[in-house]
């Protein structure tokens, strides 16, 4: 839970409101155009295709419980959502609990190995928690994308900044 007790301002809890349903006009997943085409990818092969993703607000990434609480109300919104987590220190925390509570994360803002491998603990610490507890994790995909195109972007900047040829 953010700081000082209050939700976070994207979430319905303790507004009186429920979340929107998925299938609701208001919500954006009911609107979504790539729901129709994704649900029966994701049903047909049993949660390992068609998946919709949808990140977490970037301006928790110092939060584990509001990643979290936002996890967990997002992937609650359709069977087939995937939530983008970053692999912050708290964002890495915030994976293993949100893979805990049955939330498949794509783990992002990945730059190097030490993070990777960090992700890879903290869902395998997550999906040991269910398993133990008898809860299903067979229809559960979780990702981590490694961002190596950014890092390449970053690179070749520093490299003309410094004049450094790197092509042969």
């Amino acid at each position: 839970m953010p700081r000082g007790g209050a939700h976070a301002p994207w979430s319905t809890r303790g507004t009186g409101r429920p979340p929107p349903s998925p299938g609701s006009p208001g919500s954006w997943y009911g609107t979504s155009p790539s729901r129709p085409r994704l649900e029966p990818a994701f049903h047909e092969h049993h949660g390992r295709n068609g998946r919709l993703s949808i990140q977490t607000d970037p301006r928790l990434h110092r939060d584990t419980g509001a990643l979290v609480e936002q996890a967990v109300e997002f992937a609650g919104l359709a069977p087939n959502m995937i939530v983008k987590i970053p692999a912050t220190r708290p964002g890495i925390a915030a994976i293993e609990e949100a893979t805990y509570h049955g939330v498949s994360i794509n783990a992002t803002v990945s730059f190097a190995l030490p993070q990777a491998i960090a992700v890879g603990e903290a869902v395998e610490r997550g999906l040991r928690r269910r398993e133990a507890e008898g809860l299903d994790v067979g229809s559960m995909g979780p990702v981590c994308t490694i961002m190596v195109g950014r890092l390449d972007d970053w690179l070749k900047a520093v490299a003309e900044r410094d004049r450094i040829v790197i092509d042969p």
